[in-house]
């Protein structure tokens, strides 16, 4: 018993009892002294519990006072929007909301806990932004206050966003919420649709990009409810509803910046063949039966909608290099959700996320040129969103490289340029989520390409003047992606000299590039070839009196 009361004095006091008071202990009544312990244990401890408790329950009073605040603040904003008489005090609030959606940008859920509760019909502020913006718009599509329809139109790109992450995360609808929300989403796009004929271009691009946020936010939503694991009455009301408000919106898309085709021959897999925004006409042909029906085949029949309705909404921005506009960049991460995962991404959506990646990290960058506005928090953690998709489309997997990309743009290139697999003939292939695969000579033509063309600096086209050159050879590189063993049929595997002083010229001027171009060297067998001692003239002398002999074995 002594032993432990010694150490109990140790290790909760910090008081080690002297040899000579030991033996003094050793004649005490240790009745009272046991008690003394249990009372001074007890005293001690209870302060402690206290404190623990408190700030347990503060924390969740303060969750639950936050979520008071966020309804509290929702029906502050439609008060406003009711019964502000100024116009000033209108666009104020209108501009407001916005704003008030960023600031729960202190972590993902929060922000989109704020999202849902101003999206949400049931909470009004959609509706009377409607109100309002109607009030902006003549019958005949004029904008007649052009300060106020636009922050209208701004506010409804953020109440529509189309993300699945934010859609994920929102709660099931019943249906009179969804009834109500179908007929707010056709009254908007009907006003949309009459502003498209007779906006400017910067308008028509933000009322097309609400338009299609809402088509994809509708096919998504459709998307959910016909994946339920029992298609009860419940379900099957909601899902008619947004069918009848899916095909709607979606068959009147217009735009004019936009060329569209009709097509009824083919199916949906049709549209990588397509090189022009494909309407949605198709969907109502191709999903008519099988979705009506309730048949197994339709969430994947819509899976593949939204990937190809994604695809064409960049292709109609394409090229996404000149956009500078925070709102038409937000929008396009948002969209950029809605595309297939490597393996079933096409090559053309690994180009167009590859460049909306790009353009982001550059426009996210620090510039003292740009105004600070433009590199919130909120912004930040969209763009990181979209890098992750980004792995996902490209390369099927979520790498570790991600957290250094706002950090160091240049990490995009290095990390694809370490991934490229060069194959000449008779290398076998096998698809995987870690390699690009490209045939030799497509990987010979773009690099000389790209060195003839930064030789001639001056007669550089636009897109070269605006874009890094590893960017663009990416770009060549994702077009021409091996996919199968049959895309390595017939293979050219020739060094001529042209390449070699392509591959030495940018192995001594990229640092992304040299990497990939020894690494490939080495293994086809003709790193020697890239020496510094190397005769490149006699190489060239030799190819043209029999090529033939310059072919590696």
């Amino acid at each position: 018993m002594l032993k432990t009361f010694y150490r109990w004095c140790r290790q909760k006091l910090g008081y080690e009892i002297p040899r000579k008071l030991r033996v003094f202990c050793q004649f005490l009544p240790w009745s009272p002294v046991l008690v003394f312990v249990d009372f001074f244990t007890s005293v001690t401890n209870f302060p402690i519990r206290t404190l623990r408790a408190a700030s347990r329950l503060m924390a969740t009073r303060q969750h639950q006072y936050r979520n008071e605040l966020d309804l509290h603040d929702s029906h502050a904003i439609r008060w406003a929007l009711q019964y502000s008489k100024e116009r000033s005090g209108v666009f104020t609030t209108v501009s407001s909301v916005p704003d008030f959606i960023s600031s729960h940008n202190d972590d993902f859920p929060s922000w989109c806990k704020a999202h849902a509760i101003l999206s949400n019909p049931r909470s009004g502020i959609v509706e009377d932004i409607l109100r309002i913006f109607q009030s902006c718009v003549s019958r005949f599509g004029e904008m007649k206050g052009q300060r106020l329809g636009g922050a209208c139109l701004e506010t409804f790109l953020w109440l529509t966003r189309c993300s699945t992450l934010i859609l994920d995360s929102e709660e099931l609808e019943d249906d009179s919420t969804t009834e109500l929300e179908a007929h707010l989403t056709s009254r908007v796009c009907h006003i949309l649709e009459l502003i498209l004929n007779r906006a400017d271009d910067d308008t028509k691009k933000l009322c097309s990009h609400a338009i299609a946020n809402m088509v994809l936010r509708c096919a998504y939503k459709l998307e959910l409810c016909s994946r339920a694991c029992t298609m009860t009455e419940y379900f099957m009301s909601q899902v008619h509803t947004r069918q009848m408000l899916l095909l709607e919106i979606s068959r009147g898309y217009r735009s004019d910046h936009v060329e569209w085709q009709y097509l009824f021959d083919g199916g949906l897999l049709d549209y990588r063949s397509v090189h022009h925004f494909t309407t949605a006409r198709l969907l109502g042909r191709d999903i008519s039966g099988s979705l009506f029906g309730y048949e197994p085949r339709a969430p994947g029949i819509l899976c593949i909608f939204r990937s190809e309705f994604a695809a064409r909404i960049f292709h109609s921005c394409d090229p996404i290099s000149q956009i500078t506009s925070v709102n038409s960049l937000r929008s396009l991460c948002d969209i950029a959700t809605h595309f297939q995962e490597f393996p079933q991404s096409s090559r053309e959506i690994q180009v167009y996320i590859f460049k909306l990646v790009d353009a982001i990290l550059r426009h996210a960058t620090p510039n003292p040129q740009r105004p600070a506005a433009n590199h919130s928090s909120s912004n930040q953690m969209e763009y990181h969103l979209t890098c992750k998709k980004y792995a996902k489309v490209v390369f099927g997997n979520s790498t570790s490289f991600l957290d250094s990309l706002t950090a160091r743009p240049e990490n995009l290139y290095t990390h694809f340029f370490q991934s490229v697999r060069v194959y000449g003939i008779g290398n076998d292939f096998t698809l995987s989520d870690t390699e690009i695969g490209i045939r030799f000579d497509l990987y010979s033509e773009v690099m000389k390409d790209v060195f003839t063309r930064l030789q001639s600096s001056e007669a550089l086209e636009d897109e070269w003047q605006r874009q890094k050159p590893q960017s663009l050879i990416i770009q060549r590189f994702l077009e021409g992606r091996v996919r199968d063993v049959g895309d390595l049929l017939g293979v050219s595997f020739v060094i001529d000299a042209e390449h070699l002083v392509a591959m030495r010229a940018l192995r001594a001027s990229s640092s992304e590039m040299r990497g990939l171009i020894g690494i490939t060297a080495h293994k086809l067998g003709y790193s020697y070839q890239l020496w510094e001692g190397y005769n490149i003239e006699m190489h060239a002398e030799l190819q043209f009196y029999d090529p033939d002999i310059l072919k590696p074995t």
